[in-house]
């Protein structure tokens, strides 16, 4: 404690001691060279000294404070002495800058690099010697100045360093400044960029932080050498053999930020915009279609070799410039049509539409990744993908044939079957119980996730509509859907693509299931109301569906109705009762009976076991007949049935195949209504219960013909509905906007060519809903 105490008064002696000594010193400035001696020995003396000895030592605050005292009490004194020392300052600044300074930049017989790194040797010397001068000086330089409308203190000392050296020496150390920064460039050794810092300051200190003479005198030339030293290094790098894009890219990559690093290091920051856009303009947009279409490497060849890294730097670097992305946009697109047509033609003559949409999605999902990893989801290269892909999918599946070599004698008389089929059959064997793909629920969900994301790239929504929309039905009406629930998510997204109109038959067929349910339920409360009993010993389930939502079943190709079944008389029976329930709810509704799609689970006694078979209706009344009439000929099953002989025929083939030997037919071969059937008593088959193929869910040629039919049919009422909403809105309006408009309200739904939309407004005209202008032909009128 005594010695802590003891600094403390020892401090403060010395503190003492120096104010005294302070006040001493303003008593004793009897004139002002005697002040100016003071502020000569004690501060600017000591100055020179350090700078002569390598800035070696450093001015004490005593030091500091006796000078700056000095000043102050000079100024107090006598207001002459307030203009003598801002000229003796000014003089004492000339007098270094001529006497210390010059001499040792010019005198010494110091050229280029020696020179300018003397100038900057001097122009640090000055600095510190300017910093000392002005803050010890600064009572003069915040009273004297001001009051007298004088220049300050520092903006003299730069006027006099730019007058005396800078102005002499600039253009001297330009082009040896330049010559280092191309040396720093090629990577040689011994380069301060300390002293090119220091220098380029110097334009900018000069003009007390105006950036004018920086930018005419020394960015300017900066900005044309480097311009040139790129545009050299462009050409050395793109004429080499050896160079690939990606090495190319690499390359500039690392010239860049260089670039950047030494701006850092001794360019002001406002060069940095014009640095970068000369900088992209010489290596990368002008030689960009020379770069991106290099025979080796080039940005096909890097989607084609899935080189992620390199495509990242390709989007990285152009995406910096404004109108750069189109051509590669448009060689991206390219690569992903060649791709996916080149895959998808080997898919297709597999035959197999699981082999065939699968190959599809996972070159969707490879090109997504591509689109999403390396261009970050840029707009313009989405919109690449999309274009590749509504090449893809809209490319008709015969130039898919065709295009592989394939001779047009063996292609003729072959089924071809659209994209947007295939993608609904796909979908079907997605949702369906018996489809072949077996799916985690999960993975079902990402699966019809990209069936509508690439259903979204299709031109002709509306025929997969109808393809989906018939299978759809097939799956409900046979209880083969899947999930319920995924059926109804998925015509979810659809309506979020295409809207509540595009689904609205969708969204019926699932709301007839629903009431179906409530119609089961009701029938049996019916038959408990009416009966005592249940009048008949079996379970019965029956869909009621709304005819304007679900497809057309009723006819095929030939035009016979397979749907005109002569039913049992135990089957009839609970068909008459169902008809009289649904006639108590709707007596002005007419029901019809669509056996095709019906299934009946019958319990068939064989001599080793009993059997569950699931079958269709129709192969239901054939096991029937057997069931009471041992052998019989075909020609007389079709008699009793009502049905035509190539329909029994499809049914018979499961039934009498190798894998269902369920029956036995006389003769084994061929097949003719002469032929007889009879049950195969014998069959001892290994499970307990077996689903019969029915051939419903194939799609038939017929069933083909007549969906495109239907969208063909639909189409025509679709465009003149439009025609007509728009001309009832407009009154009058010109052809090629009608047209536009037309074509903008259905895009959604179908491609529109504008002859279809020409042909309805033709056919319009005469049925008088429009009138051609007398006087323009391409004006048409409303009629109401």
């Amino acid at each position: 404690m005594n010695k802590l105490g003891k600094k403390k008064n020892g401090s403060k002696k010395r503190s003492e001691a120096d104010h005294i000594d302070l006040k001493e010193s303003k008593d004793l400035i009897p004139s002002f060279e005697v002040g100016w001696r003071i502020i000569y020995d004690t501060g600017i003396k000591r100055l020179f000294e350090i700078i002569n000895s390598g800035m070696k030592g450093r001015i004490s605050t005593r030091e500091f404070v006796i000078i700056y005292t000095t000043v102050y009490n000079m100024c107090l004194q006598q207001k002459d002495f307030q203009h003598d020392l801002y000229n003796r300052f000014c003089s004492t600044v000339r007098d270094y800058l001529l006497n210390d300074c010059r001499p040792r930049i010019f005198d010494n017989d110091k050229h280029g690099e020696y020179m300018l790194i003397e100038l900057v040797t001097q122009y640090r010397s000055y600095r510190f010697f300017v910093k000392w001068m002005v803050s010890t000086f600064g009572y003069l330089d915040r009273q004297y100045v001001k009051r007298f409308h004088k220049s300050p203190l520092k903006k003299v000392a730069v006027k006099e360093f730019k007058e005396i050296i800078f102005v002499q020496v600039k253009a001297q150390c330009i082009p040896v400044a330049l010559e280092l920064i191309e040396k720093d460039r090629d990577c040689k050794a011994g380069i301060d960029r300390t002293v090119l810092h220091d220098f380029i300051a110097m334009f900018i200190d000069v003009r007390g932080g105006d950036l004018k003479t920086y930018k005419e005198d020394f960015e300017k030339v900066y900005l044309q050498e480097t311009t040139k030293y790129y545009l050299r290094k462009a050409r050395i790098m793109l004429d080499d053999d050896e160079m690939d894009c990606s090495r190319y890219l690499r390359t500039c990559e690392a010239i860049i930020e260089a670039e950047q690093q030494r701006e850092l290091d001794y360019l002001h920051h406002c060069t940095h915009t014009d640095l970068l856009r000369r900088l992209y303009a010489v290596l990368l947009v002008s030689p960009q279609q020379q770069i991106i279409t290099m025979p080796r490497g080039g940005v096909y060849d890097m989607i084609q070799s899935e080189d992620m890294q390199s495509l990242s730097l390709l989007f990285k670097l152009y995406s910096m410039v404004p109108n750069t992305l189109a051509k590669i946009c448009a060689i991206v697109s390219r690569r992903i049509q060649d791709e996916g047509i080149d895959k998808l033609q080997k898919a297709y003559q597999q035959k197999d539409t699981k082999v065939f949409v699968e190959t599809l999605i996972a070159l969707y999902e490879h090109h997504e990744k591509i689109i999403s990893q390396c261009f970050k989801n840029h707009a313009d290269f989405s919109k690449a993908l999309k274009d590749g892909y509504s090449v893809i999918l809209n490319t008709p599946s015969i130039d898919l044939a065709q295009q592989n070599g394939g001779d047009s004698k063996q292609n003729h008389g072959k089924v071809t079957r659209s994209i947007c089929e295939l993608l609904a059959t796909y979908t079907d064997f997605l949702m369906r119980v018996d489809g072949g793909i077996k799916l985690l629920e999960n993975e079902l969900y990402h699966r019809l996730d990209k069936l509508v994301k690439l259903f979204a790239y299709i031109h002709d929504k509306d025929v997969f509509l109808e393809f989906y929309r018939k299978q759809l039905a097939k799956r409900l009406l046979t209880g083969k859907s899947a999930s319920e629930h995924a059926e109804q998510t998925f015509i979810s997204q659809l309506k979020l693509r295409c809207g509540a109109q595009f689904t609205s038959k969708l969204d019926g067929m699932i709301k007839d299931i629903g009431r179906s349910r409530d119609h089961e339920l009701n029938f049996s409360r019916f038959l408990s109301k009416h009966k005592k009993n249940k009048p008949f010993a079996y379970e019965f389930n029956c869909k009621v569906l709304t005819s304007g939502f679900w497809p057309s079943f009723h006819k095929n190709n030939a035009g016979d109705t397979a749907n005109n079944l002569l039913l049992p008389r135990s089957m009839k029976k609970v068909v008459d009762y169902f008809e009289s329930y649904f006639k108590s709810l709707h007596q002005k509704r007419l029901l019809t009976w669509i056996h095709d799609l019906g299934t009946v689970s019958i319990l068939a006694h064989f001599h080793a076991k009993s059997v569950v078979l699931e079958v269709s209706t129709l192969q239901a009344c054939m096991l029937l007949i057997l069931n009471q009439i041992g052998n019989i000929r075909i020609v007389d099953m079709t008699r009793m049935l009502g049905v035509d002989g190539n329909i029994i025929k499809k049914q018979l083939k499961p039934l009498c195949s190798k894998k269902y030997h369920v029956l036995n037919k006389s003769p084994l071969k061929g097949y003719d209504v002469k032929h007889s059937i009879a049950m195969n008593e014998a069959w001892n088959p290994p499970n307990k219960r077996y689903r019969i193929p029915t051939g419903v869910h194939r799609m038939t040629a017929a069933e083909r013909t007549e969906a495109e039919q239907q969208v063909f049919g639909d189409r025509r009422l679709m465009l003149e509905a439009a025609i007509v909403r728009i001309m009832k809105t407009r009154k009058s309006y010109k052809q090629s906007l009608l047209i536009a408009d037309v074509t903008q309200q259905l895009m959604h739904r179908f491609h529109v060519e504008p002859n279809m939309v020409k042909d309805r407004i033709t056919d319009l005209m005469d049925r008088e809903y429009l009138e051609r202008d007398a006087d323009d032909h391409h004006l048409y009128h409303y009629v109401a």
